[in-house]
């Protein structure tokens, strides 16, 4: 850390963000994420060389969030507060609020005359360096380094009366990098910047990376306040708790899947998986299955849909999750960082009363304004055939495939991302068979769900259980490198179902 330095807050609208593609990066239409973004650059050295680095951002768009933390920009959901159709650009007061807390407040912004165009554009070109976000690669340790230059359409210095930072009580512990106080200065700016960036890769020795604390940076990029009121045991074997489960087999049609499969996978069948689970609690902080040895930090409650086919890689079969939704951005954003396609989502799924024989279930998922799911049904006869894909762990159905990771995917030839396969250990309570199941699907590029399935569901259940999950060592692919023949086509085809 350059500890003569200072540290960088910046709160900036963008009207005009056309970070996103409506289906392949590169081939389909732009698409405009308007949003706000914070983010707090920290000055750090490497020799003669000084830079910034991100240690911490908030955004208020899912989509732009995914792009940013795709480049090692550690955004997270956060609501931001100005007064009514002002910009940071003009606001008197801004707050931002995540998970029930406010994490930073400025007030009392008030005009304080001129201020000098190049030293605020001087203040904005040092370069910046990002961590990568996700697992490990290999023996270095992967950066986004972005140049900028700013071109200063106008600039005033400002007075700030107080500025506000969450205290170390929050999991956050944004008040490790600044504190509450007066900064030593501040201007409102217009600015158009242009910005170019290239990937480092840096040997793993000790004192060479530029890098943050390690625990506190952590919970920079995914922390996020306990949101669930269910009783959290922390010496339960297991740490996904309380699970009700929904699950479809579902026909799927294989030339519209074949493209979204990465290299190397082909389909090992005609039968998808999709199954719905509602966790209430669950300590997604914990380590391969190892709760009893650690005390959860990160206890949520939250919908996760699974959309998963079977493929099979060097002569063994998985399943590989297309796509999944979540309804909780802590565990989205820790998700994937492992190489998870978690997006957020909104997810409403109840049963009336509840879990039982005669018992009706609704569950209905969108996304942007999009449809994606809607399915219903009523819980008939119990059941107890553990079921491929959610509760059994047998061979052939006992692992799941990812691509770790989604980050830097735009240098072809620099990265080679691994593969990850891990598998479940459940303790089942309970399981009936689902009758008089609807089910409709959605098509747009994001979520092609429509496409990609074909029919009504085969078979069709419900199942309560508790669950962990463990590294699948049972072949090699655990975290070799994924081919590099096709892998950027492939991942070009998938950017609306992995980012938008």
């Amino acid at each position: 850390v350059d500890t003569a330095g200072s540290v960088l807050l910046t709160i900036a609208y963008f009207p005009d963000a056309a970070i996103g593609w409506s289906d392949a990066y590169g081939t389909s239409d732009r698409v405009n994420l308007p949003h706000l973004l914070m983010s707090v650059n920290v000055p750090v050295w490497k020799g003669a060389e000084r830079f910034y680095q991100t240690g911490y951002a908030l955004c208020d768009d899912d989509a732009a969030i995914n792009v940013y933390r795709s480049d090692g920009i550690p955004a997270k959901l956060a609501n931001f507060s100005l007064p009514s159709g002002a910009t940071p650009g003009d606001a008197e007061r801004i707050a931002m609020g995540r998970r029930g807390r406010v994490m930073l407040r400025v007030s009392g912004i008030a005009d304080a005359g001129a201020a000098d165009v190049d030293e605020v554009a001087q203040l904005l070109d040092r370069t910046e360096i990002s961590s990568s976000i996700g697992l490990a690669a290999g023996n270095s340790s992967l950066y986004r380094k972005q140049v900028s230059r700013a071109r200063v359409v106008r600039a005033r210095k400002v007075d700030v009366g107080s500025l506000f930072v969450d205290s170390e009580a929050s999991s956050e512990k944004l008040d490790a990098l600044f504190s509450s106080g007066k900064p030593l200065a501040a201007w409102r700016a217009e600015i158009d910047l242009t910005v170019t960036s290239s990937t480092v890769k840096v040997p793993r020795s000790f004192g060479v990376r530029p890098v943050l604390p390690t625990m506190l940076s952590e919970s920079w990029k995914t922390g996020g306040e306990r949101w669930t009121g269910e009783p959290y045991n922390p010496f339960g074997v297991l740490t996904y708790q309380g699970g009700d489960v929904v699950w479809f087999d579902i026909k799927l049609d294989a030339e519209q899947v074949a493209p979204y499969l990465p290299p190397e996978a082909s389909l090992a069948g005609d039968v998808a998986k999709v199954w719905h689970v509602r966790w209430q609690p669950v300590d997604i902080s914990n380590d391969w299955g190892l709760a009893n040895f650690r005390q959860g930090h990160e206890v949520l409650e939250y919908n996760e849909l699974w959309v998963s086919v079977p493929v099979e890689v060097r002569g063994h079969r998985y399943a590989f999750p297309l796509l999944m939704l979540l309804d909780d951005d802590v565990a989205q954003v820790t998700g994937r960082n492992v190489g998870t396609p978690k997006k957020l989502a909104n997810i409403t799924f109840t049963f009336s009363p509840r879990p039982q024989t005669g018992a009706e279930f609704m569950l209905d998922i969108s996304h942007r304004g999009r449809f994606v799911m809607r399915a219903s049904g009523q819980l008939a006869e119990k059941t107890h055939r553990p079921v491929p894909g959610v509760n059994a762990n047998k061979a052939p159905d006992d692992a799941y495939l990812f691509v770790n990771h989604l980050q830097y995917m735009r240098d072809p030839g620099f990265y080679r991302p691994s593969w990850l396969t891990i598998q479940g250990v459940q303790r089942t309570h309970k399981q009936h068979r689902l009758d008089s199941v609807a089910l409709e699907f959605g098509s747009e590029a994001p979520e092609p769900l429509g496409r990609w399935f074909k029919g009504p569901p085969l078979q069709a259940g419900y199942v309560k259980m508790d669950q962990d999950w463990l590294p699948n060592m049972k072949t090699s692919l655990l975290f070799s490198p994924v081919s590099e023949s096709g892998l950027q086509e492939w991942w070009k085809r998938n950017y609306a179902v992995l980012y938008m």
